[in-house]
Parts: C-alpha cells; structure tokens; sequence
C-alpha cells in the first residue's frame, strides 16, 4: 500500500486541534498531545520531512553516483564516512 500523495500540509480541525491533511484538506492524522505549540512544531517536521523525502532519495542517489572512487582517487577517512553514511541512509529512506 503506498501513503497518501504530497503535499501534506498543516491544518487545524473543527475542534481547533492539530491535524496534517493531504492537499484537499482530508485528515491524514491528528495529533492529540496536550501542548498545541508542541503539537504544532511537531505537526510542522512531519509534513517537512515528509514532503520533502522524495527530493532528499533523489539528492543523496545523484551524489552517491558522483562519489564513486574511480583509478584509486584518494578520499579522506571523513570523506569516505560521510559517503558510507548518505549511503546507509539513502538505503533506510528508500529500501
């Protein structure tokens, strides 16, 4: 089954509780914590992350294609770590 399509943006329901909604405003979840700022900032990573995960899979696949150590080119231990960890990461964000 796949997630409901992005945009997921922001929303409040009748009741003035947080909600995140798809782009016609139908509920994908709401959040029932007991702090609405919190409850905001939280509602707001979720819809960041989520609307933007598509880009982030497309970003660090184009950079891990880019890095490929070719004829023995010389990376430093930090630079091989950070190529070793979007890798790991592009393979939990897109499995």
């Amino acid at each position: 089954m796949k997630h409901t399509p992005t945009p997921w943006q922001l929303a409040k329901t009748a009741a003035g509780k947080v909600k995140i909604a798809d782009k016609n405003g139908f509920s994908i979840a709401n959040l029932t914590g007991n702090v609405l700022a919190e409850n905001e900032a939280n509602a707001a990573l979720i819809v960041t992350a989520v609307n933007n995960h598509e880009k982030l899979v497309e970003c660090l696949s184009e950079l891990l294609k880019t890095t490929v150590n070719h004829n023995g080119i010389y990376r430093s231990d930090a630079q091989q770590a950070a190529i070793d960890n979007a890798a790991d990461l592009l393979t939990t964000l897109n499995p």
